[in-house]
C-alpha cells in the first residue's frame, strides 16, 4: 500500500481509497495514478508519464486527458495534481 495524504493506493488489489471510500479508476488512471504516488513531489514529463503508464505511443493529448479526468475523481486532492507549464504535471502535498 502507497498513501499520499488521505489517499491510499492499495497496489494488491489495484484499488484507490481517499478516507477509505473507494474510487473507481480505469486500468490506465489507476497505472497513472500510482507512478504519480510512487514519484510524489517530482514534476514528471509527458513523455514520462506516457512510456512508464501506457503499453504502446500516445500523444500528448492522452496524458491530459487522462490527468483531467483523475484530477476530477481524486476531487479535492486533485488540486495536489499539479501542472507545471512547459514541464509536466506532479503530485505535490
Amino acid at each position: 500500500m502507497i498513501t499520499f495524504k488521505d489517499l491510499t493506493v492499495d497496489t494488491d488489489r489495484k484499488t484507490c481509497y481517499i478516507e477509505d471510500k473507494e474510487i473507481l479508476l480505469t486500468k490506465t488512471e489507476y497505472n497513472l495514478l500510482l507512478f504519480l504516488v510512487s514519484n510524489k513531489n517530482k514534476i514528471l514529463t509527458r513523455k514520462e508519464l506516457a512510456k512508464s503508464v501506457w503499453d504502446v505511443p500516445v500523444s500528448d493529448r492522452a496524458v491530459d486527458t487522462t490527468v483531467s479526468r483523475l484530477r476530477k475523481k481524486l476531487k479535492g486532492l486533485g488540486r495536489n495534481l499539479t501542472t507545471r507549464v512547459g514541464f509536466g504535471y506532479g503530485l505535490l502535498e
